[in-house]
């Protein structure tokens, strides 16, 4: 099955190569003379995947010069109107971009007017002895390569096809300016609140094979990393260096085969200055480890920022080992399916594997409710903020349970506060055991006999001890276990948590009995003689155990919330 995946996957990636194109063949079928009654065509530059380009005139002014992008039919329409959409959110932000014009379409031809750049800095490389740059020039012109790609990233963009045919040059006697050209298949990576777009699952292959990450040939979803990437290649290059799938750059399949051979490795550097290695070595390090946040049993959470991106903060939770990757695999899926369901859970950054470390990187969120429950003076909330972040929990719960999934491990620490003063918004974290108790057409999956233990044993349903399947009730019956602590009330089995059997014990001595809530609000005891005898199957009172907190808030601090 493997086999006749990768076998699709390089079948779609020739359709998608030869689909790039079409638009160069269609092009050079028929042109007319002059553009849209508007552009007198006077040369023809270039052509590529992705249109061709022509020096052109304005009609009546014979004296002016611009370049032309122009594709024909469809394809070429939507992949203009995504360039046209880009560059125009771009004017402004860089002076090495060039100044749209206009834009247009034509009896099927579509096309861009922009200023008339330079040559290409293939061009260029290729014109001097040896097809590489004076190594003075050669760093020079690279320096500005990846000032241009800072500034469209920082724009909220990535280009996806970094290579020198895309960057131009203008020049009096050395080099002067660089402009970055065709963002026919660059991407938005940022949503205007400034928040990453999570990273989709097997995209297509974009970019040009010679050039592009070994990320893009796994179809993993490329990031600003991945342009820095194709820029280091282009920088060997145009220094000297040799290119170890050079080539082969016309077979894909082997050309991808021997960038991710040489991913990792700094051999292929070594007659290069030992600069060039460092800088590779940080390229390929996508996330820097900050500091140390925590660790459990699922494994260990750091604070990161985004190489290249010194100001950006990030969590990563991280794990070892093949039991990890499945771990982590689950949490992936389950964090994958719930982006969009609720905004009290974490944004998915991204994820992978880097010589057998697992993480997953997410949103920064505030300090975990344990950390912030012990931070007071005995060791529980103030009333108010218990009861207020009571109820955040249940509905983050609830909205977890309509995506169709349990959690089963619902407590303190495995919720975040992010806080003004007071507390303002809970996260829901870590889904590693997790489970889907729906099937996709909303039926319920059914309870298995004897499944293993599940949770932590301080905040676990009696149900987990009697290895029953969990289910939706469960989640509740912690999250109240949770209500009880923050309230300041006392859990029985608290000081035998670490003994997991006599912690069983006693949660089943006390599970159909209120004795231990005597000193708590009597909804306390109406919210867990109700949760205590749900079962599997039974949709929870979800509203009904909001409104007892709500109760309590109102009727003793005068809040209505």
């Amino acid at each position: 099955l493997s086999s006749l995946t990768r076998k699709l996957s390089h079948f779609i990636a020739v359709l998608f190569a030869v689909w790039r194109l079409m638009p160069m063949l269609c092009n050079n079928l028929h042109f007319p003379d002059v553009i849209d009654n508007k552009w007198q065509i006077l040369q023809r530059l270039g052509a590529g995947g992705f249109g061709t380009v022509y020096k052109v005139s304005e009609v009546g002014d014979e004296e002016s010069r611009y370049a032309a992008k122009v594709q024909m039919g469809r394809d070429g329409e939507k992949v203009m109107r995504t360039e046209v959409k880009i560059l125009s959110a771009l004017q402004g932000k860089s002076s090495r971009i060039c100044q749209l014009i206009a834009c247009g379409s034509d009896n099927k031809v579509n096309y861009i007017i922009m200023n008339l750049t330079g040559r290409n800095l293939k061009d260029y490389k290729n014109s001097f002895r040896g097809k590489h740059l004076p190594p003075v020039d050669a760093l020079k012109i690279s320096i500005q390569c990846i000032e241009v790609i800072r500034e469209v990233h920082e724009a909220g963009f990535i280009h996806r096809d970094i290579k020198p045919e895309n960057f131009a040059v203008e020049f009096t006697g050395s080099a002067d300016k660089i402009y970055l050209l065709d963002f026919g298949i660059a991407r938005q990576y940022r949503f205007k609140d400034g928040s990453l777009r999570p990273a989709r699952k097997a995209p297509l292959f974009y970019g040009t094979p010679e050039y592009a990450s070994p990320n893009a040939f796994d179809e993993k979803e490329l990031g600003r990393h991945d342009d820095l990437i194709s820029w280091f290649y282009m920088v060997v290059e145009f220094y000297g260096g040799f290119l170890p799938w050079k080539p082969y750059k016309n077979n894909m399949k082997l050309c991808g085969q021997i960038k991710r051979k040489n991913f990792r490795s700094t051999t292929w550097l070594k007659n290069l200055p030992e600069e060039f290695t460092e800088i590779y070595e940080t390229v390929n390090n996508k996330w820097q480890i900050l500091q140390r946040l925590g660790a459990g049993g699922f494994g260990t959470v750091y604070k990161v920022s985004e190489v290249g991106d010194e100001e950006s903060r990030y969590a990563a939770k991280v794990q070892m080992g093949r039991d990890g990757e499945k771990v982590m695999r689950t949490e992936v899926k389950i964090l994958s399916a719930l982006q969009g369901k609720s905004s009290r859970i974490c944004q998915l950054i991204a994820c992978g594997s880097d010589n057998k470390v697992n993480y997953i990187i997410m949103n920064l969120t505030g300090r975990n409710l344990k950390d912030y429950k012990n931070s007071f003076r005995g060791k529980h909330l103030p009333p108010v903020d218990a009861l207020k972040i009571s109820i955040q929990c249940i509905e983050v719960i609830r909205e977890v349970h309509e995506a169709g999934f349990i959690h089963r491990d619902v407590k303190p620490e495995n919720f975040a506060v992010e806080f003004t003063g007071s507390a303002d918004k809970i996260y829901l974290l870590d889904f590693g055991i997790a489970r889907q108790y729906r099937f996709k057409d909303g039926s319920l999956r059914p309870a298995r006999k004897a499944p293993l233990f599940y949770g932590t044993p301080e905040y676990a349903s009696p149900n987990a001890f009697d290895e029953k399947e969990l289910g939706r009730h469960d989640d509740l019956i912690s999250w109240f276990y949770m209500v009880v602590e923050f309230y300041g009330g006392f859990l029985p089995w608290k000081r035998y948590k670490n003994n997991m059997k006599l912690c069983g014990q006693i949660k089943r001595k006390n599970f159909r009995s209120t004795k231990w809530l005597k000193n708590l609000p009597k909804e306390f005891t109406e919210i867990y003689e109700t949760v205590s005898k749900m079962n599997y199957e039974e949709e929870p009172k979800y509203n009904l155990f909001i409104g007892k907190l709500k109760m309590i808030l109102k009727r003793d601090h005068g809040i209505n919330y």
